[in-house]
């Protein structure tokens, strides 16, 4: 999925969702930017995971250009990291579940 997909799809949604869904790639941006060798890359990942966590809010990017400007990274790689991000969601099986629908934690009495 293409960020212009993802934003222009989220616009047409509620604002909770739009947050919500590219977020969750922003995580996973910054989940992967930890497994990075490259310093420079993981910087990058990092600095457009923590962008796309702000997506839409008051102090975050609300287009793609302000993205591109906020992170310095290019539209082109940004879409790129975005489509890694949205494979690394599928990889783990989809978002983190919070709320109502994650699972309650097991009791472990070896702490």
């Amino acid at each position: 999925m293409k960020i212009n997909e993802v934003i222009t799809e989220s616009k047409k949604s509620t604002k909770l969702k739009e947050n919500t869904e590219v977020a969750e790639i922003g995580r996973a941006l910054m989940d992967m930017a930890v497994k990075q060798k490259d310093d420079d890359i993981a910087n990058q990942m990092s600095s457009v995971g923590d962008a796309l966590t702000r997506f839409g809010t008051n102090l975050g990017p609300k287009s793609i250009k302000d993205l591109v400007k906020q992170t310095g990274v290019q539209q082109d790689m940004i879409q790129k990291m975005m489509a890694a991000g949205q494979k690394h969601i599928e990889k783990r099986g989809g978002p983190v579940r919070t709320g109502t629908d994650a699972p309650e934690p097991e009791d472990d009495e070896d702490y």
